[in-house]
């Protein structure tokens, strides 16, 4: 997984490793949106803070804590305004920040500069907590074309420059970067059913399309999920999620 390797990755990589192998209990927190929180529109399956949790499980042992302090329809202003309740207040060790999917969206009046900013501060205060390891997320390929026919054309345009933004936050305050989103649109442009198989809708995945982000930063952690008690449905699921993270490796 190319996408997740250089050297902010690799030495917050090494942080977390070296924290879940010796302390008693890691508090990991996902603070993001819809595409973080679990809700109706995870189906009632696992979404890709719960398989994350579970990998950690399967490798290390129950040494933490996950919670999932997403928010559906939720900006970088929105979560500054509950950022003490809901990340700080936990002091936590690990913080994946997966924003922008509605800071991009013009009814919303979130400029990219306002963006820039609110994600910088919200990086900066984390990274004040003693041994705080942030990791900056960009989303997946999101569905422009569907975007385009529901008359968000003016969204789908602008979500490339705000991911781009948490490109160079993550540049700029040497802060680790998980980059699904060239990962997905390379899948996109060489096998768009594929892709597709994975949306729920414009701007959401499905439980397939969960697994797969999810098990892609489970190796990256050096996770394991146990399938032996998996139904057959779920095993087929696993198998197929493995399929096209396989095919998003070779076309990396």
């Amino acid at each position: 997984m190319s996408d997740f390797v250089n050297e902010n990755n690799s030495n917050a990589l090494a942080k977390i490793v070296a924290r879940l192998r010796s302390e008693s209990m890691t508090r990991i927190i996902a603070l993001g949106s819809s595409n973080t929180e679990r809700a109706h529109h995870s189906a009632g399956c696992l979404n890709w803070v719960d398989w994350i949790d579970l990998g950690i499980h399967g490798a290390y042992g129950r040494v933490h804590h996950t919670i999932n302090s997403g928010v559906c329809g939720q900006t970088t202003a929105d979560v500054k305004q509950r950022f003490e309740r809901d990340a700080l207040s936990y002091n936590p060790n690990v913080v994946f920040l997966t924003l922008g999917g509605n800071d991009c969206n013009p009814e919303r009046n979130i400029s990219l500069a306002d963006f820039e900013n609110n994600l910088k501060e919200l990086v900066s205060r984390l990274a004040a907590l003693a041994g705080c390891t942030v990791i900056l997320q960009t989303y997946y390929e999101i569905d422009r074309d569907a975007l385009a026919r529901e008359g968000q054309q003016a969204r789908a345009d602008s979500f490339y420059d705000y991911m781009n933004v948490t490109r160079k936050v993550a540049a700029a305050t040497g802060t680790c970067l998980i980059d699904n989103l060239s990962r997905w649109s390379r899948l996109r442009a060489a096998d768009s059913q594929t892709y597709l198989s994975l949306m729920r809708d414009a701007m959401h995945v499905n439980p397939l399309g969960n697994m797969v982000w999810g098990l892609d930063v489970v190796d990256w952690l050096g996770g394991k999920v146990a399938t032996a008690e998996f139904d057959d449905c779920m095993k087929s699921r696993f198998a197929r999620a493995q399929e096209v993270r396989t095919l998003m490796d070779s076309l990396a």
